[in-house]
């Protein structure tokens, strides 16, 4: 179960809501599992508690956290779960289609519209903690350009359109607001 804490943060939101369908389709823990088994790596506690309540949702209103000024992250829905979801509101599918093209120790766990995907960290020093990968700035084609060219492509490049967002799933919701724009 989620903590009360993430529980008032979700609330201050005005709640979470199914995103595709009618009806929340929470992830069972046999799907976490094989997410689990898949990367090779735990997931967070909090994040597991919150896909096993929710699975694939998003909020009613324009909610987002601001990273700098004039720029605000939107999320527009979280992944769910395999069964009766359309390919795209599933987790399997979303991390399938951005292997490599983000650093291999963050997974898309929630989608931004336009703008890019909401990451969570599940191994090294980026474990627990939440990114937002921004699709502009991807790094892909400059990978292909460097390994064509023979030449070393940097390790610290996968990071650059890469933004932290909390230390924690937890910290994460807590942090999100409504945007009235």
């Amino acid at each position: 179960m989620l903590r009360l804490k993430a529980e008032g943060c979700l609330s201050r939101l005005g709640g979470l809501f199914p995103s595709c369908g009618n009806s929340f389709v929470p992830m069972k823990p046999e799907q976490l599992a094989a997410v689990e088994h898949r990367l090779g790596h735990w997931l967070p506690e909090d994040y597991k508690a919150f896909a096993s309540i929710y699975g694939n949702s998003r909020f009613d209103h324009l909610v987002g956290q601001r990273v700098s000024p004039g720029r605000t992250v939107f999320v527009s829905s979280f992944y769910g779960g395999d069964g009766e979801l359309d390919d795209a509101c599933k987790i399997s599918w979303a991390i399938r289609v951005y292997e490599g093209r983000m650093p291999a120790t963050v997974i898309p766990i929630a989608e931004c519209a336009e703008q890019g995907e909401i990451c969570l960290g599940v191994s090294g020093l980026e474990a627990e903690k939440v990114y937002f990968w921004d699709r502009s700035q991807e790094w892909a084609a400059l990978e292909e350009e460097c390994l064509r060219e023979g030449r070393v492509f940097p390790p610290e490049t996968r990071f650059q359109n890469m933004t932290k967002l909390a230390d924690s799933f937890e910290g994460f919701l807590c942090g999100l607001e409504i945007i009235d724009e």
